[in-house]
C-alpha cells in the first residue's frame, strides 16, 4: 500500500541519511587531459534515484516492477558504482516529495559526479488550455499509484503560450582565487552534480514490456551498460551517449506495440523507439572503478 505522505518524508529523510552516510568513495580519480571531456574527479560517483510503480487504482498492473528495481539496482549500483535509493509504489506527490528530498543533499551532490533519476510508471498526457484559438497542447505526464500525474516538465505563465520548457535553474558561478583576489566566473560544466541523468519508461494505455522482466527501456539500459562494459576495457569507460543509442536501436528492434480505445477499435501495430534529450557540450564519459 502507499505511504501518507508525512510517513514517506521521515522515512525518506531517515534513508538519505543513512545510506549516503555509508556511500563508497571511489577507488580512482580521473582527471581527463582533454578539453573537450567533462572533469568528474569528485569522490563518489553519485546519489541514483529508482522509482517504479506497480499496483495502481484502475490502471493495469505493471507486475513486473520488481524485477526492474532490481535490474536497475545491478545497473547504476554492481555495474556503475552509484549509490542507489529505491522505492516503489508512489503517488504523484510523493514522487514530487522523494525528488526534493533527493536536492537537498547539497553536500553529497557537491562531492559527486552525477546524479542519476529512473522513473518506471504508467503515463498519460494531459491538455493545456492555450489563449491561441484552435491549438491543441499536451504535456506528458508520469501516474503515480494514485492516478494522479506528475508532470515532466516546468512551465512559468510565458511557456502557456510558448510551448518552451522552463528548464531548471542550476548555479553556474564559480567563485575562484587567484593571486589572493576572488574572480567570479561563468562555468556551466562546473556546477555540482555536473551531469544529471534522467530516465521515463512509461507509456500510454498500452504497456510496452517483456513479460516478468520489465519495460523495454530499462531491459535495454541494463544490456547497454553490460555490453559497454565489456568492449570498453582498453578504455576503461563507458560512453553515455553510446549507451542511449544503443538503448535506443534495442528497442526499436525488439517490439511492436498497438493502441486499444474504450470503443474497441485497434490500430495497426507500430515499432516503439526511445526519445532522449540532452543539453551536453562536452564528451561525457563515465570512467569504470576498479573497486
Amino acid at each position: 500500500m502507499p505511504l501518507s505522505n508525512c510517513f514517506l518524508l521521515h522515512k525518506s529523510t531517515k534513508l538519505y541519511s543513512s545510506v549516503l552516510k555509508t556511500a563508497s568513495s571511489k577507488s580512482n580519480l580521473t582527471i581527463p587531459t582533454d578539453e573537450n571531456e567533462y572533469e568528474f574527479n569528485k569522490r563518489y560517483r553519485g546519489l541514483a534515484i529508482i522509482i517504479s510503480n506497480e499496483n495502481f487504482t484502475t490502471l493495469t498492473c505493471r507486475k513486473y516492477c520488481d524485477d526492474e528495481i532490481r535490474l536497475m539496482q545491478e545497473t547504476f549500483g554492481k555495474c556503475l558504482k552509484f549509490t542507489v535509493i529505491t522505492f516503489k509504489d508512489l503517488k504523484a506527490k510523493q514522487i514530487n516529495l522523494v525528488l526534493k528530498i533527493a536536492c537537498k543533499q547539497t553536500e553529497f551532490h557537491q562531492q559527486s559526479d552525477y546524479f542519476a533519476c529512473v522513473l518506471a510508471s504508467h503515463g498519460t498526457e494531459k491538455s493545456r488550455t492555450m489563449k491561441t484559438p484552435g491549438v491543441y497542447y499536451r504535456d506528458h505526464c508520469i501516474c503515480g499509484v494514485d492516478e494522479d500525474t506528475a508532470c515532466r516538465m516546468k512551465m512559468d505563465e510565458t511557456a502557456i503560450e510558448s510551448c518552451i520548457d522552463q528548464g531548471h535553474v542550476l548555479p553556474v558561478k564559480i567563485a575562484v582565487k587567484e593571486n589572493n583576489q576572488i574572480i567570479i566566473s561563468d562555468h556551466a560544466d562546473k556546477c555540482f552534480s555536473g551531469s544529471f541523468i534522467f530516465l521515463f519508461d512509461y507509456f500510454r494505455k498500452t504497456i510496452v514490456r517483456k513479460e516478468d522482466q520489465g519495460g523495454w527501456m530499462l531491459i535495454s539500459l541494463h544490456k547497454a551498460v553490460k555490453e559497454q562494459l565489456r568492449v570498453q576495457k582498453e578504455t576503461n569507460r563507458i560512453d553515455i551517449l553510446d549507451v542511449l543509442i544503443f538503448m535506443t536501436r534495442e528497442v526499436s528492434n525488439s517490439e511492436t506495440f498497438q493502441t486499444k480505445f474504450p470503443e474497441g477499435t485497434v490500430n495497426p501495430k507500430r515499432k516503439a523507439t526511445i526519445v532522449f534529450e540532452h543539453c551536453l557540450h562536452k564528451e561525457l564519459y563515465l570512467y569504470n572503478s576498479t573497486d
